[in-house]
């Protein structure tokens, strides 16, 4: 007789988690782990119809997405970005997925700028008045290689511009 693998269960919110991240299949593929292959067998559109999962990875990957999701928004009503100075530089956070981190630096070239380009970190340049000549981010979460980041980094950039103007408290 054949063993079957235990069920761990459905997934609720599947399809919305994958959604307002505004990922493809391939992409929640990449965030979960999975091959190619499986997503051409259609596994993460049978989780999200409510398939059953055995594999307990893309369980546990799927509630950290929840899990972080709800702590910031909806318990804690953490703001999107937070920014704080730090010094001669400003710090950006940002609290939703893809989270990562930034920092406004005055140096038009950073000591340290080959590393940036070398780690594929982003570097925007910044408008004069702000007093600061560019941001470096760094990714806290994966992202999938074919994820486009620019608009989330280009609003990031908006709210340090904002902070450095003194429209905003650093809350955004």
């Amino acid at each position: 007789m054949a063993e079957h693998k235990k069920s761990l269960g459905l997934l609720p919110r599947a399809r919305e988690e994958r959604e307002e991240r505004g990922l493809t299949y391939s992409q929640m593929a990449e965030v979960l782990g999975l091959g190619e292959h499986q997503v051409e067998s259609g596994a993460i559109k049978g989780y999200e119809s409510g398939m059953p999962v055995s594999n307990g990875s893309v369980v546990r990957i799927y509630q950290e997405l929840q899990r972080a999701r709800l702590q910031s928004q909806t318990w804690l009503k953490v703001p999107r970005f937070t920014l704080a100075r730090d010094a001669d530089s400003v710090v950006l956070h940002h609290n939703d997925w893809p989270r990562f981190v930034a920092k406004a630096v005055p140096e038009a070239l950073h000591k340290e700028q080959w590393r940036f380009a070398k780690a594929g970190m982003p570097v925007y340049e910044l408008r004069l008045e702000t007093g600061l000549s560019q941001a470096i981010f760094s990714f806290i979460d994966h992202v999938p290689a074919d994820f486009d980041a620019e608009e989330v980094l280009e609003e990031a950039v908006v709210a340090i511009e904002a902070f450095c103007r003194g429209d905003s408290n650093g809350q955004s």
